[in-house]
């Protein structure tokens, strides 16, 4: 099943059966493609605030990360990627590694700053593009992908994940990490996706819609919350920021109505919220 799952997911992304490895969670998929790419001492570039999984795979490797920053939004530093900042680092680390994600706050594409750098590598992070079952741009620009499979008839975390590396670095990446395997309930569950999505077009639309509306819930959540502001969403994302002290008591009061809610700081003042919209 999980080869057959591949297959048809391969077609939804323009990529090739080969070039696509599936994992049960992200965790699972962000820690192997880490694995395949980094060695203790490597640098790797990134932007905070980014998923803080990324940073914890990163420090487990042994290696070390520069953070370039972000523009100044008007809120706090939760722009895109400092375009200058990043490529002097790049400069000073000609062998280093970025993670960026596609899709983040403010609606600025982190990995098409990242992908532009002189680098030995990019992981791009497209976890949380609306599209979710669509074509996958710009695959060929990154040395490994990570894309999550959503079902929208049943709101919940992801189905499946997978990391998608095109050509050369699909072998190379299967070579690190070797055969994987996915609980079966999970590949039928995944492979009923795809083949709803070749029957009924309006599959990915209803994910969407379904986005929107917890998208309009999340901003209700937080109206008259002193020292809340709420951030564009990004994707499947939604995202705020707060007084730094407030972090965990708002992120604890959100529990049950969304998703994965955590708190984690952007600075002594400010604490950043985010939530998962599938739900």
């Amino acid at each position: 099943m999980a080869t057959a799952v591949r297959a048809r997911w391969a077609q939804h992304v323009r990529a090739r059966t080969d070039d696509i490895l599936l994992f049960a969670t992200a965790e699972d998929a962000m820690r192997a493609a880490v694995h395949a790419l980094l060695a203790p001492n490597d640098v790797v570039l990134l932007a905070r605030p980014l998923p803080p999984d990324w940073i914890a795979c990163v420090l487990q490797a042994g290696a070390r990360y520069v953070d370039v920053g972000r523009r100044y939004d008007g809120f706090a530093q939760t722009g895109g990627w400092n375009v200058a900042a990043a490529q002097r680092a790049a400069a000073a680390h000609p062998e280093a590694v970025a993670i960026a994600e596609t899709c983040t706050w403010g609606g600025a594409d982190d990995a098409a700053v990242a992908a532009a750098l002189p680098l030995r590598a990019f992981i791009k992070d497209a976890r949380n593009t609306l599209h979710c079952l669509g074509p996958v741009l710009g695959l060929e620009r990154a040395t490994v992908t990570l894309v999550a499979l959503r079902d929208p008839d049943a709101p919940s975390p992801a189905v499946l994940y997978a990391l998608i590396a095109p050509d050369q670095h699909g072998a190379a990446l299967r070579a690190a990490v070797g055969p994987t395997a996915v609980p079966a309930v999970l590949a039928e569950h995944a492979f009923a996706v795809l083949e709803g999505v070749d029957r009924d077009p309006t599959w990915a639309d209803r994910a969407i819609a379904r986005i929107t509306e917890r998208n309009a819930a999340w901003r209700t959540a937080l109206a008259g919350r002193p020292g809340v502001e709420v951030l564009p969403p990004a994707g499947t994302e939604a995202a705020a920021l707060c007084l730094g002290g407030d972090g965990d008591a708002i992120a604890a009061d959100l529990v049950g109505q969304f998703l994965t809610v955590r708190a984690w700081p952007t600075s002594a003042m400010r604490a950043l919220l985010t939530a998962d919209l599938a739900r």
